[in-house]
């Protein structure tokens, strides 16, 4: 499989880079990570710790689907799906698991 600079794929390292060169964007998927750590419990087949990774990672996919510039739409066709296709290509799951590790580091688990 190939990776980029140690990410699952360019998209997601494209994503990481931009979270960790904002302080701002650090902190708060670092609350949304602990947010969902708290909430989480153990299932008969995931750890807390799993769990609230898999819950964290859907959210940060909708979140940035969400936040999709409007204009997007107005310039549709291939542009607007070469977006969404990007969008789609992240690993979600790598990246919550990397902030959910920064979320963790102070805390006993």
């Amino acid at each position: 499989m190939q990776t980029y600079n140690g990410y699952a794929n360019y998209e997601t390292w494209l994503v990481a880079v931009w979270i960790d060169n904002d302080q701002g964007s650090i902190d708060f998927w670092v609350d949304v990570a602990k947010h969902h750590y708290n909430i989480a419990e153990d299932t008969k087949h995931f750890t807390k710790r799993e769990e609230a990774i898999i819950s964290f990672s859907g959210d940060m996919a909708e979140w940035y689907g969400d936040n999709v510039p409007e204009y997007s739409d107005d310039i549709g066709g291939l542009w607007s799906d070469m977006l969404h296709a990007a969008l789609g290509s992240v690993d979600w799951y790598e990246l919550a698991a990397k902030y959910m590790e920064q979320a963790l580091e102070n805390v006993e688990v």
